[in-house]
């Protein structure tokens, strides 16, 4: 984890074109789970922009996320039978908080 909280400094082209109360209402989310450890990746990130913006409805973003937890949990299941090493599970914290639209 980086010492600071920089996702729109690590990704601004994700961040270009939002109003700032859509960028902060996304950096205000997103810096809760890094706060506990977690590192969002750029597919993430670029997923709740979506839905912050309206490009994308609540539901499909749950349908995304859960879509791309049963792929991640497919593949660490094929690489635990594949070794015979213990593999590290990685966390992956969706963001479950929909923010209001405004």
């Amino acid at each position: 984890m980086g010492e600071y909280f920089d996702i729109d400094l690590r990704y601004p082209d994700l961040f270009e074109g939002l109003t700032e109360k859509q960028r902060q209402r996304v950096i205000d989310v997103l810096v809760s789970s890094w706060l506990s450890g977690y590192e969002h990746s750029r597919e993430e990130v670029a997923r709740f922009i979506d839905l912050v913006v309206g490009r994308i409805s609540g539901e499909d973003y749950r349908k995304q996320i859960l879509e791309h937890a049963l792929a991640l949990n497919k593949q660490r299941s094929q690489e635990a039978k594949s070794s015979n090493k213990p593999n590290e599970i990685e966390q992956y914290q969706p963001v479950d908080y929909l923010p209001e639209k405004g």
